[in-house]
């Protein structure tokens, strides 16, 4: 009898081995221990059908204590092993089933690596023949603890085959089950499972005439001229390719997918194939096409097998049965293949019995076939939906983009119900309305709300806000206020009017609502809720809403410099312009803090700059296009005398545009020198002076900039570099 045979041995009966007689240390070991230290002492004796293998440790030995470590029983009928563990009084402290090198050794045993590492192990004679004496571990020099921990192996291995031999078996009888795949589904496979398609032509003066279609596998005539990787379509086959001039590429990629669905014992079987290859463009006529069957799938009397072709506990590839729940599909669970047409025929009638993939094949949509099995397998309800003609909701429920899938779509429904309408929660009226409307998950949703609120909108309102993905949740705000007709033609007609689309308009005018209840304005008022012009009204809030909190910021500044104020009322004698460019001087406080908000850099918010201008250290005045005089474009930190210290617009920053500004700051600085009275010109002296000592003490000082463009420089050579003289 092998081995494999005698895997289901007895049991070990515990009680039957307390009861075989003690082996404890021999004088010759007490002997041995002290004349040469060994690694491990062992005995071994025959009782009967089992081998007992007593293990000493050589310290233990040496301290006097005569008891074995551990027992080791070993039945090789059986094939069976179990270990018992002795303290140092030789009484019982518990059974193991673990292999040799697994059992609790001192640390310095190292057996919990591999036994080999002991190297000197006390054997007698008959010790070493009673091991020897163990079966089916082949051809082997090895004795002692290598012998016995090679047979566990040997037996631990047998017994993994068996085990996986016997979890194999229903599947090989499953895959036993599939027919042969024909020669004209991989004909048709070559041509249709490629997802792209491309026309190669080569280059001719005036435009290509003809291109070879990789699909019809010829030559064809253009109608029109073709372009580098623009998208067309083949005059015969009609696919939609992508043209390739050749020479300007060297290769092309592609990859794609069929779907074989084949009669078998009980049901039918779903045949998932992956194709790839490529093409290269100096041989564009030899198409390079390997395909390979990745997935089946097994539709038995109501129940769904799901095989997948790979490694096999990363031993070997072979045909493995997966496991499939919602949320753990793979890629191509998401990929509408096509299907090929030649089985379906015969096929049909089985499928729709039994499944409401044919109704889905039928509809004349991509269908995901593959992804539909699986979801009917999670929510067998899918095949009512599919046989009542709601296709596009399948669809969604396989794709998984709307909502939240169908996790969320199966807290809608009523799973336990039987009957469409109760399953749905909608009445039969609302199902006919459902049906024609080719309608999906959104659209659902609305009626099972119009439903329950005893009301009927119509179909046009309906498909409006569900081809949006627009929930009812959603609309809640608004529906307080306004029907639901009402805000489906208010949208209408704001979309007329921007070209948005429904979500980005409501959007707008959630925005805009949410403004106007911050400013106390009267919503229950008709040309409030529903201005004319929804994007100019929300523009207007914004700028609005914008122009309070820069009051709020001037009031607040104001109170701190008084003076402020004050001298920008003097400022006018700065503005200037060339009919290119303008200066413009701040009227007051609100200038300056809109001119930072809008170019979101730091002059409304650092006190130094008013507290200059208090001094009248330095102004800020606002450098602009002419003709865009109020559009804010560069901020200037300009000293009494005309001497420009800084130069900034969005962000703190300077850019490309200002080099073609700088002559005519020039001529501003020329024009300014001669406006100065002798007070001024006082003031400008007196700010140079200050403008040195600060430049000064931020070098000694070591400051830098930690932001922005300039991160990492330092600040007294970036202000010294920005600043223009008056010459």
């Amino acid at each position: 009898m092998s081995c494999t045979e005698r895997m289901g041995g007895v049991r070990m009966v515990k009680a039957e081995l307390r009861k075989l007689p003690r082996m404890d240390a021999t004088q010759g070991m007490m002997a041995e221990v002290l004349r040469q230290r060994h690694t491990l002492f062992l005995r071994a004796r025959i009782f009967g059908k089992y081998l007992k293998v007593a293990v000493f440790l050589p310290e233990k030995v040496a301290a006097g204590i005569c008891t074995p470590r551990f027992e080791i029983f070993i039945d090789p009928d059986g094939l069976e092993w179990i270990t018992r563990a002795l303290d140092d009084a030789g009484l019982e402290e518990k059974w193991l089933k673990a292999m040799i090198k697994n059992l609790p050794w001192p640390p310095e045993y190292g057996l919990y690596c591999y036994p080999s590492r002991i190297k000197r192990q006390f054997m007698t004679r008959a010790t070493v023949q009673n091991i020897d004496a163990l079966p089916c571990i082949g051809k082997t020099e090895k004795k002692g603890i290598e012998r016995i921990w090679d047979w566990q192996l040997n037996i631990s291995q047998l017994r993994l085959k068996a085990a996986e031999a016997k979890e194999q078996k229903p599947w090989d009888d499953d895959m036993a089950l599939i027919p042969p795949v024909t020669d004209s589904f991989i004909k048709w496979l070559k041509k249709e499972g490629p997802e792209k398609n491309y026309l190669f032509y080569e280059y001719q003066k005036g435009g290509a005439r003809t291109a070879y279609c990789m699909r019809c596998g010829k030559d064809v005539r253009l109608k029109r001229m073709p372009y580098h990787r623009k998208k067309g379509c083949c005059p015969v086959c009609g696919k939609t390719s992508e043209f390739i001039s050749v020479g300007r590429v060297g290769r092309v990629e592609y990859s794609g997918g069929g779907i074989l669905i084949q009669r078998i014992r009980g049901g039918f079987v779903l045949r998932q194939f992956d194709v790839g290859g490529g093409v290269s463009t100096d041989k564009y006529r030899t198409q390079e096409l390997y395909w390979a069957e990745v997935e089946r799938i097994l539709w038995r009397d109501g129940k769904i097998d799901v095989y997948r072709y790979g490694a096999y506990k990363n031993k070997y590839d072979r045909w493995n049965k997966t496991k499939i729940s919602d949320g753990k599909w793979s890629h191509r669970d998401f990929r509408a293949d096509k299907v090929y047409p030649r089985t379906l025929p015969a096929l049909m009638d089985t499928l729709g019995r039994r499944s409401g993939l044919a109704a889905m094949l039928r509809s004349g949509l991509p269908v995901n076939a593959a992804g539909y099995m699986k979801l009917e397998m999670d929510y067998p309800y899918v095949e009512l939906i599919a046989k009542a003609g709601l296709a596009r909701m399948v669809q969604e429920l396989i794709d998984g983009r709307i909502y939240s899938s169908a996790y969320f779509f199966h807290r809608m429904v009523d799973a336990s119900q039987t009957s469409l309408t109760s399953l749905l929660r909608i009445d039969r009226a609302r199902l006919g309305r459902l049906v024609s409307m080719g309608s999906g998950i959104a659209h659902l949703e609305w009626l099972q709300l119009e439903k329950e609120e005893d009301t009927v909108w119509p179909d046009e309102t309906i498909q409006y806000f569900a081809g949006g993905n627009i929930r009812p949740l959603e609309l809640d705000e608004f529906r307080r206020r306004l029907s639901l007709v009402k805000i489906h033609h208010y949208l209408l007609r704001q979309q007329a009017v921007t070209g948005e689309t429904v979500h980005q308009a409501l959007c707008t005018w959630r925005d805009y609502l949410n403004m106007a209840r911050q400013l106390k304005m009267d919503l229950g008022k008709d040309m409030i809720l529903r201005p004319k012009d929804l994007k100019t009204a929300h523009d207007d809030l914004v700028e609005l809403l914008m122009r309070d909190g820069m009051l709020k910021t001037a009031m607040a500044v104001a109170k701190r410099f008084p003076e402020v104020e004050k001298v920008c009322g003097t400022l006018g004698k700065y503005e200037y312009t060339d009919g290119t460019y303008c200066i413009r001087a701040p009227k007051g406080i609100y200038d300056i803090v809109r001119e930072g908000t809008i170019l979101k850099h730091c002059v409304h918010s650092c006190d130094y700059y008013y507290d200059r201008i208090s001094q009248r250290e330095s102004y800020l005045l606002f450098l602009r296009r002419a003709g865009e005089e109020d559009n804010p474009w560069y901020t200037l930190e300009v000293e009494p005398g005309g001497n420009i210290r800084q130069k900034r617009t969005t962000g703190d920053n300077q850019n490309e545009d200002l080099k073609e500004a700088l002559p005519f700051l020039r001529k501003w600085q020329t024009e300014i020198k001669k406006r100065l009275t002798e007070e001024e010109k006082s003031l400008a002296r007196e700010a140079d002076r200050k403008r040195k000592k600060n430049i000064a003490k931020l070098r000694e000082n070591g400051n830098k900039i930690w932001h922005g463009r300039l991160q990492g420089k330092l600040l007294a050579d970036v202000l010294e570099q920005d600043f223009m003289e008056v010459t």
